[in-house]
């Protein structure tokens, strides 16, 4: 009986030799007696991942440009765009020459506005936006921006751009932050001017201060 059993189990270990080199194959082997086990390192399997990140510039909607204003003293010739959109160049916000710069912390700030019910077109803060090289065109939306003016400073204010020579105003308070509506197309370079006006004396400041943001699209 004994020499019987070996004669069987050796059988079996030599039919299995070919079974066991196709189980290896496709991730299950065969045991000595022909049941089938799971082969550590044979097995296979599949995955795949994909993302949607693109870095068109010419497919984009958000903020094109952003300046921080929490760490200037309010009297600097002029800030820095702190961030911008792929491909955008967004210019420093400055003050113009009619404007005379005044302290103030976390801002660009300014005095020597306009009294008069209407505003003065050589005096604003300023920034440009360049568009991408290659897209059709950006188009701006909205400004969010938090001007204020001291007790005597201008009562309105307005935003225009260089899209139709600064005609067209959109008018922005002066005493907490808002976004108004802002819509001009470009292909190229943009002018954005921040006016302020009907101030009740000279000396009565205005300032762009904390954050300033343009948002808009590229195509």
């Amino acid at each position: 009986m004994s020499r019987v059993w070996m004669v069987l189990v050796i059988g079996a270990c030599a039919q299995a030799g070919p079974q066991d080199r196709a189980g290896g194959d496709s991730g299950t082997a065969i045991d000595a007696l022909g049941h089938s086990i799971d082969a550590p390192g044979h097995g296979s399997g599949s995955g795949s991942g994909s993302g949607s990140g693109s870095n068109n510039p010419c497919s984009f909607s958000g903020a094109l440009a952003t300046w921080d204003l929490t760490g200037q003293t309010g009297s600097e010739s002029s800030v820095v765009a702190a961030s911008s959109a792929t491909g955008v160049t967004a210019g420093s916000l400055t003050r113009s020459a009619a404007v005379t710069a005044q302290s103030g912390a976390g801002s660009i700030n300014g005095s020597n506005w306009p009294t008069a019910a209407a505003l003065d077109a050589t005096k604003y803060f300023a920034f440009t936006l360049t568009a991408p090289t290659g897209c059709s065109m950006m188009t701006l939306t909205s400004v969010a921006i938090d001007l204020k003016a001291s007790g005597t400073g201008p009562a309105n204010g307005a935003i225009a751009t260089s899209k139709d020579s600064f005609v067209t105003t959109t008018p922005v308070g002066t005493a907490a932050p808002s976004t108004p509506t802002v819509t001009a197309t470009a292909t190229g370079q943009l002018e954005v001017r921040v006016y302020g006006y009907a101030a009740s004396g000279t000396g009565g400041t205005l300032r762009v201060q904390n954050t300033l943001t343009v948002n808009g699209t590229i195509q």
